[in-house]
């Protein structure tokens, strides 16, 4: 495969040594950017857009109607061209990490076999066909100049972010704030907006980490505004995975640096954009209690035997992070909703169209909920495409969290700097991944940066990888 990669590249290489470096990073950054600006559409709830300027309805309704295939179709483009960008001089074969290698291939074609047989599900299976093919394409043509790919990367999300942070502004908090007071924005819940945030922090946290002045400055300014928004959603599981994955590179970050001053100026400027931006989001209000501001209670039910108490009727974050009973009473119900995807456990996964959504009654036997999510990536995948490929989806986590843990806790001159993109990525991707379903690679930003990320396992472990034989020259 590598052999058919290197051949199609020739004539691009011959093409991308006449473009000017700077000309070459700006079409890889719009068309990285390109594939991202999608995403905004997957979870816009139309009778909840308040806007002041009917544009913005506009803009988010044309995405909206892209759907999941419509931005798959449109990303395996985009990606192509990234690849296609990312080569000035003719490649050489490079080692792979045959188990983890076999791993990917296996699970990617267990995946594409069953969207071949039955509907896994709108866009599955391109994004796919881009996991077997792009994403490894994409790890050959920059396997020298990692940080460089991730710089690119981090700059497209975090213009991603900007976007979404002015068109925030339309949507003031006392305008749409949701079930217990919690911020959605224009998304059908807070979770949506989150998690969403929370992957603003990989790409925030590695720019800030980067020598250049500009980047710091830029990326210290986003994570005032990520955080504003992680903070007014009051999602549980956000606090959690922010909380791990700032952990986390605090550790990276003292073990490849160690420079204190860069990182004290990234604080002040993100508590002055924080506050600033907070006060304009908010509309007057006070989510974060600084004035007390209480909202109603709901109760969820998962199923009819599973039931979750009132949750805190104050909105303040110790009110969110409070004692529960059990399990599925501090994940808002998800232990009774993969109980009830369980029956839909079989080994060739199951045609969607017909096998969602689930419907499942709340335990007052007044209404019906209907779940079109597992709430865990593979748990997800089992239902679509069946339990082997689950499995394999799930072992790769695992040794996304094994290379992760070992980054983190091995030896200091292991650590590099792409690492501080890779790791955070990683983590988000698997705490997150845990309590939601974003499985769909090209309509979700953690899935995205996830799997942009996981092309780095390719090589773990190999002493013998031949980087200097590879010529990329992106820079």
């Amino acid at each position: 495969m590598q052999s058919l990669f290197i051949n199609i590249t020739k004539p691009a290489a011959a093409i991308n040594k006449r473009i000017h470096p700077a000309i070459q990073k700006t079409l890889i950054f719009l068309c990285m950017l390109g594939m991202m600006i999608p995403i905004m559409g997957k979870y816009v709830h139309k009778d909840r857009m308040i806007s002041y300027n009917t544009s913005i309805s506009d803009f988010f309704t044309s995405l909206l109607d892209l759907g999941d295939g419509g931005r798959g179709v449109t990303a395996v483009i985009l990606m192509t061209l990234i690849v296609l960008f990312s080569v000035r001089k003719p490649l050489k074969k490079i080692e792979f990490n045959w188990y983890i290698s076999l791993f990917w291939f296996v699970g990617s074609i267990l995946i594409i076999i069953a969207g071949i047989f039955h509907d896994i599900g709108s866009g599955f299976l391109i994004a796919q066909i881009a996991v077997l093919l792009l994403f490894p394409a994409l790890y050959i043509a920059w396997n020298e100049n990692l940080k460089e790919l991730y710089d690119l990367i981090a700059l497209a999300a975090l213009a991603f972010i900007l976007i979404e942070c002015i068109l925030l502004l339309h949507y003031p908090f006392d305008s749409v704030s949701g079930i217990s007071g919690k911020y959605r924005g224009p998304y059908i819940d807070s979770n949506v907006i989150s998690y969403t945030f929370v992957a603003g922090l990989c790409p925030g946290l590695y720019l800030i980490s980067r020598d250049s002045k500009l980047k710091r400055l830029f990326a210290s300014v986003m994570l005032g505004l990520i955080l504003c928004v992680i903070l007014i959603s009051f999602s549980r599981g956000a606090y959690l995975t922010a909380g791990v994955v700032v952990l986390c590179w605090f550790i990276l970050y003292f073990k490849k640096s160690g420079k204190l001053l860069p990182l004290v100026l990234s604080v002040v400027i993100a508590a002055v954009s924080f506050f600033g931006y907070y006060m304009t989001v908010s509309g007057g209000n006070d989510p974060l209690n600084i004035r007390s501001v209480t909202a109603a209670g709901q109760t969820v039910y998962a199923d009819e035997t599973v039931s979750e108490p009132d949750s805190p009727s104050s909105t303040d974050i110790l009110g969110r992070l409070e004692n529960f009973n059990n399990l599925n009473q501090y994940t808002t119900g998800r232990v009774g909703i993969w109980k009830v995807f369980s029956k839909y456990i079989n080994w060739t996964g199951n045609d969607v169209t017909y096998t969602l959504p689930v419907r499942v009654l709340h335990y007052t036997g007044q209404s019906a909920r209907y779940y079109t999510t597992t709430h865990n990536n593979a748990y997800d995948i089992v239902i679509r495409a069946g339990l082997p490929a689950g499995i394999i989806y799930l072992l790769m986590q695992l040794i996304a969290l094994v290379y992760s843990l070992k980054k983190i806790f091995g030896r200091r001159k292991n650590v590099k700097a792409y690492d501080l993109f890779v790791v955070p990525a990683f983590m988000i991707f698997i705490v997150e991944g845990n309590m939601e379903t974003y499985s769909h690679i090209f309509s979700s930003l953690p899935t995205l940066l996830y799997f942009l990320s996981l092309t780095v396992l390719l090589g773990f472990g190999v002493k013998t990888n031949n980087r200097e034989e590879v010529s990329v020259d992106a820079q």
